[in-house]
């Protein structure tokens, strides 16, 4: 559910309900920034979704919260990309794995992935949404020096802010 309101500080809030896309059963965790009157959401399918066990789902909306673009998975996120980016099999994402830069820059909007045993992913968009670009921030990889093997990894906290020139 997203509460929305006329005003701020004041007057009476209104309900929208998010609906999950079709095939998905609901959608949990989620995290809101807004670039004026965008509101952006990405959010994680609560159960298997497009090949993936976990699934980042992207939302907007272009009016203040009255209407929402169905939830999507980023091409750049699919289980088939993500394997490809991790050199591996990739089977989806954790619920606190991701976070938005809090500060958008002009239309430049941006967010996280540090998977745990995975890896760091940037999603940057230079036009409020429409398009989006991944770049491979550091990848996991799976060394084994005897007589143990070690795994180089981040926790899955992630966190960001955008510079002065986005």
């Amino acid at each position: 559910r997203i509460l929305t309101r006329e005003v701020r500080g004041t007057g009476a809030w209104t309900t929208h309900t998010l609906a999950g896309p079709a095939g998905s059963t609901s959608m949990t965790w989620p995290r809101m920034i807004s670039n004026g009157n965008t509101l952006h959401i990405i959010v994680c399918s609560n159960a298997a979704y497009q090949g993936l066990d976990l699934a980042i789902l992207y939302t907007r909306s272009l009016d203040g919260g009255n209407t929402w673009s169905v939830p999507t998975v980023l091409p750049e996120l699919t289980a088939a990309a993500m394997g490809a980016a991790a050199g591996k099999s990739f089977s989806g994402f954790g619920g606190d794995s991701y976070a938005w830069a809090l500060q958008p820059k002009g239309d430049t909007i941006a967010f996280t992935i540090g998977e745990s045993m995975g890896g760091i992913w940037l999603m940057k968009s230079f036009d409020n949404g429409t398009t989006w670009t991944k770049t491979t921030v550091a990848t996991v990889p799976n060394l084994t020096v005897a007589p143990s093997p070690i795994m180089a990894s981040n926790d899955g906290g992630v966190s960001m802010v955008l510079d002065s020139e986005g």
